[in-house]
């Protein structure tokens, strides 16, 4: 895939900047996600479980086709039960060793402690998202080192 970046005109506004500030971070998020592949995979096949988060569903997605099995999803798009079971799922199951997970829906509100390591395929916009995001695994109650 070709993305074209040319310079900006005098007339456009903050909203086409900030469009096209966020059509750069897809792409990048997509050629990320699948260089990423090999490091999540030496990851699974050391037998230890990794948390993966992104800004976009679709990268989530692209992921998971990857990992099928052994991977599971959390973004906004799942119900509740779908969510904790999710979760459920990666914290219990010696066989799901990846947890992929949107900032927004996952960097909040659950325990993610069964693993140690963390993968930002694209970190949030701010400082405190990230700490949030990180603390999922990093808490009281960790069980890998």
């Amino acid at each position: 895939e070709e993305v074209i970046v040319t310079e900006t005109d005098e007339g456009d506004n903050d909203a086409t900047h900030l469009s096209r500030i966020q059509k750069l971070k897809q792409f990048t998020s997509a050629v990320k996600s699948k260089r990423s592949y090999e490091f999540i995979q030496d990851v699974v096949d050391g037998e230890e479980k990794i948390v993966v988060f992104t800004e976009y569903i679709a990268t989530t997605e692209s992921i998971k086709e990857h990992f099928e099995d052994c991977a599971v999803v959390f973004t906004g798009k799942k119900n509740m039960n779908e969510k904790q079971e999710a979760v459920d799922k990666f914290m219990n199951d010696k066989n799901t060793s990846v947890f992929i997970g949107t900032n927004g829906a996952a960097g909040v509100g659950i325990t993610l402690t069964s693993s140690s390591i963390l993968l930002f395929i694209d970190k949030p916009w701010t400082p405190a998202d990230v700490e949030q995001c990180y603390s999922r695994i990093f808490r009281l109650g960790s069980t890998a080192e």
